[in-house]
């Protein structure tokens, strides 16, 4: 893969990562335009080989449907962009904080939007979504409580750093 294409597909993914900065309360209750900001990305965590495509992942805690709904569109719209399943980028979202209640089960007549898309990147192997096991019992749901298609997890930040030492790098 040449250095252009990596270069394209890594900064798709620098605007994946402003979505996420935005996503956090402590910066920001609303999404402002990706381009004002890249100077607040970090690092990546890792490394990638010559031939790699980055695997990245997600550590949430989304306070709003909005936001929560406007960072799945953003990879919907990153998954049309076309590109050999073997240079596919693994992105997971490890959820743990009250964007888990959007995706209950309970609401999801209220937020089916949010979670069919959260279910159809799922299922296009765009996003792997995974649950907190200890915040979902700290808010008083169940692992059956929630979609089939979300992985629960036993503690999300051990789950963050096991895919940070598996190659994920961590944004």
């Amino acid at each position: 893969m040449s250095s252009n294409a990596k270069s394209t597909r890594f900064s798709l993914l620098q605007g994946l990562a402003m979505s996420v900065l935005f996503a956090s309360s402590s910066l920001s209750n609303a999404l402002e335009p990706a381009n004002d900001a890249l100077d607040l990305l970090p690092p990546p965590q890792g490394t990638l080989g010559q031939d790699e495509q980055p695997s990245t992942v997600y550590d949430l805690s989304v306070h709003d449907p909005q936001t929560m709904q406007a960072l799945l569109v953003r990879l919907d719209q990153l998954a049309r962009q076309p590109s050999p399943q073997s240079q596919a980028a693994r992105i997971a979202l490890v959820l743990h904080g009250p964007e888990l209640e959007y995706f209950t089960i309970r609401n999801y007549a209220m937020h089916r939007e949010l979670v069919d898309l959260a279910a159809k990147l799922d299922a296009f192997q765009v996003i792997e979504v995974k649950a907190c096991n200890s915040m979902l019992r700290q808010m008083g749901l169940e692992a059956a409580d929630m979609p089939a298609f979300i992985e629960i997890v036993p503690y999300g930040p051990d789950e963050v750093n096991r895919l940070v030492g598996s190659g994920y790098l961590k944004m």
